[in-house]
């Protein structure tokens, strides 16, 4: 029997947001809610002198979505780790009851219809909508990958499960926007005036290395069949996307709030996102070719560049905003 299917929502994909975004993106419009300030900390960047692999010591560094969502759109994400898998279907099947859709964690290997499913471990997110309990299968949407309803059998669920998040709408939806404080917040975040972490420094540190004793066969190394899967280019993207998700919520304050002089901003951090992906690309590059030895140190100067020209971006914010 099939209890409490929510039949109308629509998945809603952005070809800049990851699978969490979407999922984010998907609930919000079904609610009638804006969702866009929730990238105010995407602008960042992460790097560790180790372990071996980069793709373990880089990241986007994006900061804390839930706060800026319930702060400006009232939207709350609350994250569960199930003590048991019958509870943890007992709470999905409460919330669709209650017509609240659920997001689970689900590694890519053991989600059917991902391209990932028993090839590699991958983490993924999807929606559940409604529960089939004669089937044993959770119906779901999956906005990242497709449009269609999909069906995850519970032994799936089992064996790649992880946490998930329940969502409420709070008593907020008109949020009264300062957008000098936003804008504030969103340049002391890169610049870690506020967290101690400096994004710039991270980048420079991160270029140091490619020019020095990077080896990019390390990182293809089980993926040389299938380079779009390799985990150091998938975490690129998303740095990639970061900036972009970024550049379109300056924009989106500069025409809600009336600040044409924020639109410059937004066009700097879009074209710093585009430096972002050739960077990218000159490391597939690199892997291609066999030119590695001349291509990291295209790769580090990029990177570098980058790092200076986002650093005058921030200071170039934060300044603006500092005056009204």
């Amino acid at each position: 029997m099939i209890i409490s299917l929510i039949l109308d929502i629509k998945p809603y994909h952005e070809k800049t947001y990851s699978c969490f975004e979407d999922v984010v993106a998907t609930i919000a419009i079904w609610w009638n809610r804006e969702y866009i300030l929730k990238f105010i900390e995407s602008w960042g960047f992460s790097y560790m002198l180790s372990p071996e692999k980069l793709e373990c010591r880089i990241r986007p560094k994006v900061g804390n979505a839930y706060w800026a969502l319930e702060e400006y759109h009232g939207i709350s994400i609350t994250e569960l780790i199930p003590r048991t898998f019958d509870e943890q279907i007992h709470v999905i099947n409460e919330e669709i009851k209650s017509n609240n859709p659920v997001s689970i964690y689900i590694n890519s290997f053991w989600c059917p219809w991902n391209p990932a499913f028993q090839k590699y471990c991958i983490p993924h997110f999807c929606i559940v909508i409604g529960i089939n309990q004669e089937e044993k299968q959770l119906i779901c949407l999956d906005p990242f990958l497709t449009d269609k309803i999909k069906y995850l059998p519970y032994e799936c669920l089992k064996e790649g499960n992880g946490k998930f998040m329940i969502f409420r709408l709070t008593n907020k939806k008109e949020i009264n926007r300062n957008w000098n404080s936003i804008a504030i917040h969103v340049a002391k975040y890169a610049l870690g005036i506020n967290n101690n972490f400096n994004i710039f420094y991270a980048m420079r540190e991160f270029a140091k290395e490619i020019e020095s004793t990077f080896d990019i066969t390390t990182e293809i190394k089980s993926f040389e069949s299938d380079l779009e899967q390799v985990p150091l280019f998938t975490i690129l993207s998303h740095v990639v996307w970061a900036r972009m998700n970024l550049s379109k919520t300056i924009k989106h304050l500069a025409t809600s709030c009336k600040v044409d002089k924020l639109l410059s901003i937004s066009d700097g951090i879009e074209q710093a996102a585009n430096q972002w992906s050739v960077v990218r690309g000159l490391f597939i590059k690199a892997h291609i070719t066999g030119k590695q030895n001349i291509i990291n140190k295209c790769i580090s100067e990029r990177i570098k560049s980058v790092a200076d020209y986002e650093e005058e971006l921030a200071y170039n914010l934060l300044n603006l905003s500092s005056i009204r």
